[in-house]
């Protein structure tokens, strides 16, 4: 009879923690999961654009430096291109959008459009860099730099 009450406290213990763990457990799944990627902060790539060699602006090493940095105001992203191998004076962008892990940026001024998907861990971003016809991979990885936009 001892055995029968203890086996019945024992059991119902177990259920009181699974009560209580389970969700806890949702809990930290649900927020823990639906962090969305910041997309605000120091971006570096490299360009190849080996095909292009010989052209105005185009290094020897057929390969070119891409700067982005992010900064975010509210709901909004900003921010400026810069290619110091061409040019160390940053340009704005027209447009930076995030939806999801999809990223997009316009430099209308360059003719430029980058579309890529962002990394689980939002610290690279991977896609096309279109310039005018030209269109070439390119992977951008967040760097941490103190004084960028996205600081």
């Amino acid at each position: 009879m001892q055995l029968e009450k203890n086996e019945l406290r024992n059991g119902r213990q177990r259920r009181n923690r699974a009560e209580i763990m389970i969700p806890a457990l949702l809990l930290v799944v649900i927020f823990g999961c639906s962090k969305k990627p910041d997309l605000a902060g120091h971006w570096e790539g490299v360009l190849d654009v080996s095909s292009a060699k010989g052209a105005p602006g185009v290094p020897e090493s057929g390969k070119l430096k891409v700067i982005f940095d992010i900064k975010k105001s509210d709901s909004t992203y900003a921010g400026t291109i810069t290619s110091p191998d061409q040019n160390p004076q940053p340009i704005n962008v027209d447009s930076v959008t995030l939806k999801e892990d999809s990223v997009s940026v316009q430099v209308n001024q360059l003719f430029v459009n980058f579309a890529g998907k962002m990394s689980k861990d939002g610290n690279e971003i991977t896609g096309d860099f279109k310039q005018g016809p030209m269109s070439v991979p390119l992977t951008l990885k967040r760097l941490n730099v103190p004084g960028s936009l996205g600081d």
